[in-house]
């Protein structure tokens, strides 16, 4: 990702940077966790099809729960 941070003015990269530590550090709860601690289905059958046995929670940096938002970013 070479424009991360990168482009622009510097404080407009500076607050592109903070931001994506801020949502991170939400995300994790302060860098504690990688994984939702609610490991609910997440699914909503109404907006898109679930695989069978599959859970929808967040995982990683960036946290995605639900099964449309796994289907709009993948």
């Amino acid at each position: 990702y070479p424009w991360f941070g990168n482009r622009g003015s510097d404080a407009g990269s500076k607050r592109e940077i903070a931001a994506f530590f801020a949502h991170v550090t939400h995300e994790t709860g302060s860098m504690c966790y990688i994984e939702e601690i609610n490991k609910a289905e997440y699914c909503d059958r109404s907006r898109y099809p679930c695989a069978q046995g599959k859970r929808y929670y967040g995982r990683g940096p960036l946290q995605l729960t639900w099964n449309y938002n796994y289907q709009e970013a993948g």
